[in-house]
Order: C-alpha cells, then sequence, then structure tokens
C-alpha cells in the first residue's frame, strides 16, 4: 500500500517542480497578455490535479494498519495542501501583473524572440496538422473495415439465401425419387406376379403331360 503512496507523492512533487519552475523561468519571460493567461490556465489545471491525487492518498490511508505510519502520510499530505494553495496565489499574481519591457532590450533580441515565436507557431501547425493527418487515418480504417464487414454480411446473406435454394431443390428431388421408388414397387409386383404366373402354368403344363402319358399307358395295357 505503501508503494502507491509513494507513486502519488512522486506524481505531486513533479507538479510542484513544473510549476515552480513555469513561475520562476517561464512566466516572467512571456510579454503577450493572452499567452501568459493561458499558461497560468495550465498551471492551474496541473494545481487541479494534485487536488485530485490528495483525495486518493486520503482513501488509501484507511488500509494502513500503523497509526504511526498512518500520521506520518497525514501531515504529508496536509503539507502539500499548504504548497498547493500557495502556488495558488502565485499564480494569481503572475496572472494579474502586466509584463513590462525592458529598456534595454535590443532590435536583435526582439528580432530573436519573434523568430522563436514564429518558430513555436510552425511546430504547432506542424503538430496540428499531424494530429489531423492521424485522425484522418484512423477514420479512414475505420471507414474500410465498415466496408469489408458490410460485405461480409452481403456474403453470409448471399450463402443462406443459396443454402435455402440448395435444399428445397433437394426437397423436390428426394419427393421425385419417392414417386419412383413406388412406381418401380409396382412394377417389380407385376413383373413377380408375372414370374409366378408363368411358372405356375409351367407346373400345370407339366403335370398335364404326366397324367396324359400314364393314361396312354394304361389304355395300351389294356388293349393288350
Amino acid at each position: 500500500m505503501t508503494d502507491l503512496l509513494d507513486d502519488f507523492k512522486e506524481q505531486i512533487e513533479e507538479i510542484f517542480e513544473e510549476i515552480q519552475n513555469g513561475l520562476n523561468n517561464e512566466l516572467p519571460s512571456i510579454i503577450n497578455g493572452t499567452e501568459r493567461i493561458e499558461r497560468c490556465k495550465y498551471y492551474k489545471q496541473r494545481l487541479q490535479r494534485v487536488g485530485v491525487i490528495r483525495k486518493s492518498m486520503f482513501h488509501e490511508l484507511n488500509d494502513l494498519s500503523s497509526p504511526q505510519e498512518k500520521n506520518q502520510w497525514e501531515q504529508i499530505i496536509n503539507n502539500f495542501e499548504v504548497e498547493q494553495a500557495s502556488l495558488q496565489q502565485k499564480l494569481l499574481r503572475a496572472e494579474s501583473v502586466t509584463p513590462t519591457i525592458s529598456k534595454n532590450i535590443t532590435a536583435k533580441d526582439m528580432t530573436t524572440a519573434a523568430k522563436n515565436i514564429q518558430q513555436q507557431s510552425k511546430e504547432s501547425a506542424s503538430r496540428t496538422k499531424q494530429v489531423v493527418d492521424n485522425i484522418i487515418m484512423i477514420g479512414t480504417d475505420i471507414t474500410n473495415d465498415l466496408q469489408q464487414q458490410t460485405e461480409q454480411l452481403e456474403n453470409i446473406e448471399g450463402n443462406t439465401e443459396l443454402l435455402e435454394s440448395n435444399l428445397k431443390r433437394a426437397d423436390v428431388q428426394v419427393r421425385i425419387i419417392m414417386r419412383n421408388l413406388q412406381k418401380d414397387k409396382i412394377f417389380l409386383s407385376m413383373f413377380f406376379i408375372m414370374i409366378v404366373s408363368i411358372i405356375s402354368a409351367i407346373i400345370v403344363i407339366f403335370l398335364m403331360s404326366k397324367s396324359e402319358e400314364k393314361n396312354f399307358i394304361k389304355e395300351g395295357e389294356s388293349i393288350s
């Protein structure tokens, strides 16, 4: 648990260091009032982040088992609150101060400053263009993915219709085969009856011929 608190502590200290450097080095060199206000606004937002982290630290204190350790961290968090309030006041003063141009500034310094501003504007425009290009690229990829998914759905729908058509054709073929089997059964039955009839006729003829032969023999014996 202390590892998480140490991480929160490190984040707050980094934010305080960033804001202090801005107050000491960056803001005094900004001549443009609008730009100065924007930078102060940015640092205020960073201080708001400190407030969020402090609340998270207070929440984590409930899981500490050692009262002494808990008191130590409460003191650290309270010190952070005091430092946060102090930096907030410094930012308000820096925001309200009207920057003055030194009389010792030369034309070369003014030119250098203008070039720096121009370079920063170019870099900002380049970053903005890169972001826009990335957004366009992402939008294109999403469009292609949606198109592929649409094509896949259309193929699935087409395959389903083809499957239904094949099933209907198969059902018709099965019915035709069943009808043909019924016809074949009738034909086989008739063929079987015909074979039985022929065999029966042969047997009857054979028996009749035997009977006539016996009668002929008896008649010959009686004559003699």
